[in-house]
C-alpha cells in the first residue's frame, strides 16, 4: 500500500503484474518509485513502479533479482551476474558490475557496498561513471545484513558467537580521509545465545535499527542505538556499545510511539 504525504489520502494498493506473487520483504521505494521482489511461478522477478500523474504503474520487470538497494536516482540490484543499475530520473537500465557470489548490496552517494561473499565486503566508488574498488572488508562472521550512509557503514553478524552461538553483533565502521576503519562493536544490553542480533538493520541520520528475531522468546525485537552518542561516549579507536532502546511485540500496544 502506498499512501500521499497527507495523513487523510487512502493509501493505493499496487497490483502485481500478472502472474506475479510479490514478496513484501525485499521492497525500496522513493518519491517516484517502488520495487519489490517477487516470483512468475519458479522465476524471481523484480516489479517497478513509477509515479506519473498521480497514478502507479508497472514499468518494467528485472529478472533474478538477490538483493536491491536505492539511493536518489540509483537503484543497485544483485543478481546471478553480479550488480547492475538503474539509474537517473526515468531508473532506466543501466551498466552491470561483474561480480560474481554477490549477496547483498547497499547504496549511499557516491559509494556502493557488496557483500561479495560471506564474510568478505567489497566498497566501491563511483568514479567519472565508473564503479572503482576502493576497498574491501573482512568480517570475524558471515554478513547476512548491511546498512550505510556516505561517512558509516554498519555490518550485521547475527551468527557471531558472542556471547554465545548465533548471539550476533553489529560492527560499525567510519569513513574518515575516504578510508573506511573499523570504529566499534554494537551487542544488545540483553545479549544471549540464539538472538541473532544483527539480522536486519536501518541506518538513517547516524541512528541504527538492529533486528534480532530470536530475541524475547523468539518473538523478536528492534533494538535501537544512536551512533553519534556512542562516539561521543567511548573511543573512536574500537569503542563498544550496548543497544539499550527495545521494541519488541510483548512490550507495546498497537498505535503506541516511540520518542527519538
Amino acid at each position: 500500500l502506498i499512501g500521499e504525504q497527507h495523513p487523510h489520502d487512502a493509501p493505493q494498493p499496487l497490483a502485481p503484474p500478472g502472474g506475479v506473487t510479490l514478496d513484501p520483504t525485499i521492497v525500496a521505494c522513493d518519491a517516484t518509485s517502488v520495487l519489490s521482489a517477487g516470483r512468475r511461478g519458479p522465476k524471481p522477478v523484480l516489479a517497478r513502479w513509477s509515479r506519473a500523474q498521480g497514478t502507479w504503474q508497472v514499468v518494467e520487470l528485472e529478472v533474478e533479482p538477490r538483493a536491491l538497494a536505492t539511493s536518489f536516482d540509483r537503484v543497485a540490484v544483485v543478481h546471478d551476474e553480479g550488480v547492475r543499475f538503474f539509474e537517473g530520473p526515468s531508473l532506466a537500465a543501466g551498466a552491470t558490475l561483474a561480480l560474481h557470489g554477490a549477496r547483498n548490496v547497499a547504496l549511499a552517494g557516491e559509494w556502493l557496498f557488496v557483500v561479495a561473499e560471506r564474510s568478505q565486503v567489497a566498497i566501491f566508488r563511483a568514479q567519472a561513471g565508473h564503479w572503482t574498488l576502493a576497498t574491501s572488508l573482512t568480517a570475524p562472521s558471515a554478513v547476512l545484513a548491511l546498512a550505510a550512509s556516505e561517512s558509516t557503514l554498519a555490518l550485521g553478524l547475527p551468527l557471531d558467537g558472542e556471547p554465545g552461538p548465533r548471539g550476533g553483533s553489529v560492527q560499525i565502521y567510519a569513513r574518515q580521509a575516504g578510508t573506511w576503519t573499523l570504529s566499534g562493536t554494537i551487542v544488545a544490553h540483553d545479549a544471549m545465545a540464539e538472538q541473532a542480533f544483527g539480522s536486519s538493520l536501518a541506518l538513517a541520520n547516524e541512528e541504527l535499527a538492529v533486528g534480532a528475531p530470536g530475541s524475547n522468546y523468539v518473538a523478536g525485537s528492534v533494538y535501537l542505538i544512536s551512533l553519534a552518542a556512542a562516539s561521543r561516549d567511548w573511543t573512536l579507536s574500537g569503542w563498544r556499545a550496548e543497544a539499550r532502546q527495545r521494541i519488541s511485540p510483548f512490550l507495546f500496544d498497537p498505535g503506541e510511539r516511540y520518542p527519538r
